[in-house]
């Protein structure tokens, strides 16, 4: 049977592979922007030298993913993509009649009903407690009756569960490690300060305009710039400034993070010198990622991949139960192969069937 351009357009955009395939691009864009400059980051670097790389990457729209053409292609096509899932997950959940069942099955068992008048009652009524479900059809034929149970309705949401908690870990995992805005921001560095008098060597960890005294000298030291980039070879620097009880503040001076050894004993002459061991931007106090909105993205997915985790565990498949007089035949075909789950409860199921009709 030939399938129209419209139904097959239909099978892609609603298939779990395109799912897969959409989910791997996103993954590969977070992947972009944890390891290319992202935002401001990006253009402090594009104004240096030999940055024919990431001007190119600029142009592609890499150096600003999550605002750029990629993501939002990727996204519209992911939002209807799990949207057509989610119809065809509950279209195919529905039963539209009680189709019989098959005549080779890979679980069978067959009894004989001791009050054949009252077997489809014990039948129904105890295989609805053990499923925790009602037949999700019925079908009379004279004195024959057809009950389908589907053990897992649902199961084909399962993977879309599991797909779309993915997705959103990466988005929102992708989007929490980027810097926080500048307006919300502080400076953090940590800092080897040795003493030129004594030689004693220690090591600092400052914030932006938290004053510091290093070893016995009364004069205090401050955090108070930071750049993304200082040049090339340099990487980033803080400005600081040394503050002592004869004035207020000075003209202040650049630490590089990738400075050579000894670079600001030799350049600048103090109490201390100074080299950077790290340098970056933290989120401000109340900034951080508990009050970042991207963080309820992670939290979602995390529950949304152990839903679908949890709804994998569970048996699906289908089961008949056809009675006709004293005979009562069941047959049951998981959802998987060789679904050991499903297995046992089949067998479950064939048990609580001869109590109900054969005591």
């Amino acid at each position: 049977m030939m399938t129209s351009p419209v139904d097959r357009l239909w099978l892609t955009v609603s298939s779990l592979r395109t799912t897969a395939v959409l989910a791997t691009l996103l993954t590969l864009l977070a992947g972009v922007a944890a390891v290319v400059p992202q935002g401001s980051d990006a253009l402090m670097l594009l104004g240096g030298e030999h940055t024919e790389g990431l001007r190119r990457l600029a142009a592609l729209g890499l150096t600003d993913v999550f605002n750029s053409a990629w993501i939002r292609a990727i996204a519209v096509l992911l939002s209807a993509n799990v949207l057509a899932v989610v119809v065809r997950g509950l279209r195919g959940g529905q039963i539209e009649g009680p189709s019989a069942p098959p005549k080779a099955a890979p679980h069978e068992a067959e009894l004989v009903a001791s009050l054949p008048e009252r077997a489809v009652d014990a039948l129904r009524l105890n295989l609805r407690t053990v499923l925790g479900r009602a037949p999700s059809a019925e079908k009379v034929e004279g004195a024959k009756v057809t009950l389908v149970f589907d053990t897992n309705p649902r199961s084909q949401l399962v993977p879309l569960l599991s797909h779309l908690g993915l997705i959103l870990v990466v988005v929102g995992a992708g989007l929490l490690v980027q810097p926080p805005p500048a307006k919300h921001a502080l400076v953090r560095a940590l800092l080897k300060v040795s003493d030129t008098r004594s030689s004693s060597v220690g090591y600092f960890d400052m914030a932006q305009g938290e004053p510091v005294k290093f070893f016995q000298w009364r004069a205090e030291y401050v955090i108070r710039d930071y750049r993304a980039s200082a040049g090339p070879g340099l990487g980033p620097a803080i400005r600081m400034e040394r503050v002592s009880p004869s004035e207020q503040r000075s003209e202040g001076f650049w630490i590089y993070r990738d400075a050579p050894n000894n670079f600001d004993r030799r350049h600048r002459k103090g109490l201390v010198s100074i080299e950077a061991v790290s340098m970056g931007l933290q989120a401000a106090p109340g900034y951080g990622m508990s009050s970042n909105p991207y963080s309820f993205l992670l939290l979602l997915g995390l529950g949304l991949a152990v839903l679908g985790a949890a709804g994998a565990s569970r048996a699906a498949g289908r089961v008949w139960v056809e009675a006709d007089g004293e005979r009562v035949r069941l047959v049951g075909v998981p959802a998987a192969a060789a679904d050991r789950a499903f297995a046992r409860v089949f067998e479950r199921l064939a048990l609580v069937s001869k109590l109900s009709v054969e005591s």
